[in-house]
């Protein structure tokens, strides 16, 4: 039985310019932060150990070798111990009014069902005195999930998703309850240059062709490509 709570997974890449204003925008509403690092090559593993060490609920992993995303979460998942689980990228920076979010998380019963809640957010490109629209708001996505010895994080095209798995033993699926949740809780931080958002668009198409003797790091990939 795990505790009452919410693990906050994070997966980082490159993300020095959101990593620190997003964990600590989420220290207060997470029990524990669970930040797995696959491959930075800017300055956020630096700041994540940095993190990790100022905060005793932020713990940090560096999995350079980790090829998929969903490699990456299914890790943060085997290191957490709450009941709840936020599915959460490190451009994310929480609202004031977060703890909302938190509360009716924590009173909602798994007793007969996994629960995933979906939300909405605030993507903000550039800054938010800017932007074109007063609200720019996405659409719904999963990203809390109630826990289950049978789920894992498991590839969806190029992006991951949790799977609750079939329960042999008692002959039944278990379907999760989705609850839509419309009211946006953080913001989408999109601050990366667009060379960033290419090179991560192909990193894993150069992980998985695996050929570091011809192509030793993501750069001399890009090249080619762009040929």
């Amino acid at each position: 039985m795990r505790e009452p709570g919410i693990s906050a997974l994070f997966a980082s890449q490159n993300s020095e310019k959101t990593i620190v204003a997003c964990i600590t925008s989420f220290l207060e509403f997470a029990d524990e932060i669970i930040i797995v690092d696959n491959g930075s090559t800017d300055n956020t593993i630096k700041l994540c150990e940095e993190l990790a060490s100022k905060y005793k609920k932020v713990k940090f992993y560096n999995h350079p070798e980790i090829v998929h995303l969903y490699e990456n979460r299914q890790i943060a998942l085997e290191h957490s111990k709450y009941k709840w689980l936020f599915r959460g990228d490190t451009d994310y920076v929480a609202c004031d009014h977060i703890w909302e979010l938190r509360a009716r998380i924590l009173k909602t019963s798994t007793k007969n069902t996994p629960i995933i809640f979906q939300l909405k957010q605030i993507n903000l490109i550039q800054d938010i005195h800017h932007t074109k629209y007063e609200e720019p708001v996405g659409g719904l996505m999963p990203r809390f999930y109630s826990y289950s010895k049978k789920m894992q994080f498991q590839r969806l095209g190029r992006w991951e998703g949790i799977r609750y798995v079939k329960d042999v033993i008692n002959l039944r699926i278990n379907r999760p309850l989705m609850i839509e949740v419309k009211k946006p809780y953080w913001f989408h931080c999109q601050f990366k240059e667009p060379m960033d958002y290419m090179f991560r668009s192909e990193r894993t198409n150069w992980r998985e062709l695996g050929d570091f003797k011809k192509f030793p790091t993501l750069e001399p990939y890009m090249k080619k490509r762009a040929r």
